[in-house]
């Protein structure tokens, strides 16, 4: 079976990373400031964008962990069995994506594009505290991407 790039996805970069991202919207809890967390992008630094590709195939790879780290923790009620964060594009992780794109009512394909990381929660960290504050304390949770911000 060979899977083939859909046009969006051919246009589409490579994830060859991951960056330091801002949620947009949160799932079950509400906290207003510095919603940060980790996701794949493409070109990570200051001129990166989340709306990448990735597929099966890749190994050892930095921006699959982060995926798999969001669908463990914002869907293991949907893909029942928590994947290895490995980094490794496997069926697992393919079967993951795709049963993700399913509850999101989007094309299933197992492939992560950016039809499926604007759609997908990922494992965010919300600070409490005004806008900046350090060593703030904060919760866990999973939020949509938003706005990029660089230095990572």
């Amino acid at each position: 079976m060979t899977i083939t790039a859909s046009p969006a996805q051919a246009a589409t970069p490579k994830c060859n990373g991951l960056g330091y991202v801002v949620g947009t919207w949160v799932q079950d809890w509400d906290i207003e400031h510095d919603m940060v967390g980790y996701a794949p992008v493409y070109n990570p630094g200051p001129n990166m964008t989340w709306k990448c590709t990735m597929a099966p195939g890749l190994t050892n790879h930095w921006g699959v962990r982060a995926l798999q780290t969001s669908l463990n923790s914002c869907y293991l009620s949907v893909i029942k069995t928590p994947l290895k964060v490995d980094g490794s594009y496997g069926p697992k992780t393919k079967a993951a994506v795709d049963l993700a794109q399913k509850w999101h009512k989007i094309t299933r394909d197992g492939i992560y594009g950016p039809q499926t990381a604007a759609a997908m929660y990922h494992r965010t960290w919300a600070i409490e505290g005004p806008p900046g504050a350090k060593n703030a304390p904060g919760h866990w949770g999973c939020a949509r991407l938003g706005v990029i911000q660089s230095g990572v």
